[in-house]
């Protein structure tokens, strides 16, 4: 055979290299272990998040040999955090118990000021007993707890109501998880009051023809709104809602002067009043010894200001 005959020589790679796995220790997947299970004590998952891991461990180890073990294994891990996840939004919907406290705050000075700070549902104020400054019940939804404040500073009594979220407040089904949310309050009609209340999302009715309110300063997020106003005594009123309908009603002979800033709504101020863009005003206003000096401010919702028998 010549050497223009000869085949050319074939030349062979070397043989790859196989790059050596890092060892895991198996202490890693014990620990893992412990601390999902632990993590699941913590978020009440300690009744089926247990036999859950234990699933997937058992899946994962008898499925490994295989092609298709990996994406099984992958799959099963997704959905068990899916689970976890979605347990942890949702617990505070459905576990937990709503509780209602009782008031009886006795009247220890000569006046006083209320400050009401409800989250979510209904609250209504009106008058009580004139030896107790304030009293009713406060329930409160099961994701709730109650701070109270009170104190004295010289001659005023102060209260402070407010209800504080433990845990986020997920509503499912319609009302689940706010249910019992209903805050029923008398304040006493003896004594000059300055009010103030915080309301997030609800209804609030609140009745103070008999109550000497001397400052009334009301903050509503979203939900209807009713306020009557004191009858007597010279008021500095100033009401702010987010979106909902309010409705304000001046008692019979007390002279206002009402001042509306509405986003998006219609407003309407109905009685004896004299115009001026604005601000409407009773006739004999500033000379009268009953009368409310009322600020009016909403967001988006109509708004509904009513003198009666005029």
């Amino acid at each position: 055979m010549s050497a223009a005959e000869r085949p050319p020589p074939q030349i062979t790679s070397p043989p790859a290299t196989l790059k050596p796995q890092p060892k895991v220790s198996r202490w890693a997947y014990v620990l893992i272990v412990i601390g999902a299970l632990s993590l699941f004590d913590l978020i009440g998952l300690d009744n089926w998040g247990t036999p859950l891991v234990m699933i997937v461990i058992g899946v994962a180890l008898i499925t490994r040999p295989y092609s298709w073990g990996r994406p099984l294994t992958l799959g099963l891990v997704t959905a068990t955090l899916l689970a976890v996840g979605g347990w942890y939004v949702l617990r505070p919907a459905v576990t937990g118990t709503s509780t209602t406290e009782t008031l009886s705050e006795p009247l220890t000075a000569a006046r006083a000021e209320i400050e009401l700070s409800p989250s979510v549902g209904q609250l209504d104020v009106g008058a009580g007993s004139g030896s107790t400054l304030i009293g009713g019940s406060l329930g409160l939804t099961r994701n709730e707890r109650l701070e109270r404040r009170t104190v004295e500073r010289g001659d005023t009594q102060v209260v402070q109501l407010t209800a504080r979220q433990i845990r986020p407040n997920i509503s499912l089904f319609g009302n689940l998880g706010q249910d019992n949310a209903h805050w029923l309050v008398t304040l006493s009609p003896d004594v000059p009051l300055a009010l103030k209340v915080n309301m997030g999302a609800g209804a609030s009715t609140l009745d103070l023809a008999n109550l000497k309110v001397t400052e009334l300063r009301f903050e509503g997020g979203v939900g209807r709104a009713n306020v009557r106003l004191p009858a007597t005594g010279l008021v500095s009123a100033v009401i702010k809602s987010g979106v909902g309908q309010l409705n304000v009603t001046v008692p019979r002979g007390m002279k206002a002067r009402v001042r509306v800033s509405s986003g998006l709504g219609a407003v309407k101020v109905m009685g004896d009043f004299l115009r001026d863009g604005d601000t409407s005003v009773s006739p004999g206003y500033a000379q009268s010894a009953n009368r409310v000096d009322l600020y009016i401010e909403v967001g988006l919702g109509a708004v509904n200001v009513e003198q009666l028998n005029r």
